[in-house]
């Protein structure tokens, strides 16, 4: 089981601008779960690496829509 969870953001100020959301699950070991589901389903999570040079640009970018 996986869910997510809007949780009031008390004492942490990054949660409302961030529009974050916890995650929780009751599996051990979820890296094989999400392995299991993309072979069925295809990606479901994708990592993005971003070059230092670009950070500047990438804050920018990321505050327009929403996080920061």
């Amino acid at each position: 089981m996986v869910r997510t969870v809007e949780l009031a953001g008390f004492n942490n100020l990054r949660v409302l601008p961030q529009q974050a959301l916890t995650i929780f699950s009751n599996m051990n070991d979820k890296e094989q779960i999400i392995q299991a589901n993309e072979k069925l389903k295809g990606k479901l999570l994708t990592r993005i690496a971003v070059d230092v040079s670009e950070a500047d640009k990438t804050m920018r970018d990321l505050k327009l829509m929403g996080p920061t």
